[in-house]
């Protein structure tokens, strides 16, 4: 997706768009994905998981599956071949909790927001709190598991095993879609500790995650996720045009709007 020869829009740096997200690639990075027509949704998934002839170590998360999921990928890849398909639970009850989501936004405790972060020093917690000792110490009560501490740990767990492997930078690359879907069920705090998570393990293998937040730029969620992104694309589909990207990227500036090049 590198918009070559795009510049940004009254930015003294010679430097286009193309040169720009190569620079993120190589260090690792995550990019925010805004607005709601879907093909233009799905034009950008598929340019940021990476043309289908390179290899890519593609991880798709997602709550659909066949056909449905494999549209977010390259044209003729499917999560039958070699990308790995990660799902949240969002039809149903969750079995943590029958509870509503709660429209929350702080984040409790630490937070992994460091770029050079590596797999090995990311927690991934296998449960949604701390245990509870009781007074007699008999033994520990174990809390609930939320779908998103799962997620959390499933991922960990596919993109260690590429560890295992010597990585290209850009080679690994990772989809999240219908964040606003995961804030909906789960509730913001969770929605923002997953997110922080990922990100730092997208980076900790200098590959390239985005996040399909299924909101216009205008969006509620637009403010609390966007600094945890490298960059952010809004993307539109107007009639009679073809889809369209428009980047922002902290230190640069906001390019014109430009096609998403098949």
């Amino acid at each position: 997706m590198r918009g070559s020869g795009a510049a940004f829009r009254g930015e003294d740096d010679d430097r286009d768009l193309g040169a720009v997200l190569d620079d993120l690639k190589s260090a690792g990075c995550a990019v925010l994905v805004t607005g709601t027509a879907p093909e233009a949704c799905v034009a950008a998934s598929q340019k940021l998981f990476g043309a289908p002839h390179q290899h890519r170590r593609r991880v798709l998360v997602t709550h659909e599956t066949g056909s449905d999921a494999d549209r977010w990928l390259p044209e003729g890849v499917s999560v039958c071949d070699e990308t790995e398909l990660l799902r949240p639970p969002l039809i149903g009850r969750d079995t943590a909790s029958d509870s509503p989501a709660p429209d929350d936004t702080a984040l409790d405790g630490p937070t992994i927001d460091d770029p050079e972060t590596d797999v090995s020093g990311v927690e991934t917690p296998a449960h949604g709190g701390p245990t509870t000792e009781p007074p007699d110490g008999g033994p520990t009560a174990e809390p609930s598991t939320t779908a998103l501490d799962r997620l959390r740990s499933d991922l960990s767990d596919v993109i260690s095993d590429y560890q295992s492997d010597r990585l290209e930078p850009g080679e690994v690359r990772v989809g999240v879609t219908s964040a606003d879907a995961l804030a909906s069920k789960y509730g913001r705090t969770e929605l923002l500790s997953f997110v922080r998570t990922a990100t730092a393990l997208i980076r900790g293998v200098r590959g390239l995650g985005h996040l399909q937040l299924g909101q216009s730029r205008d969006g509620d969620l637009v403010p609390l996720l966007d600094d945890l992104f490298d960059a952010r694309v809004d993307v539109r589909k107007q009639p009679g045009l073809p889809a369209e990207q428009r980047w922002h990227v902290p230190g640069y500036g906001t390019t014109e709007w430009i096609r998403i090049e098949e």
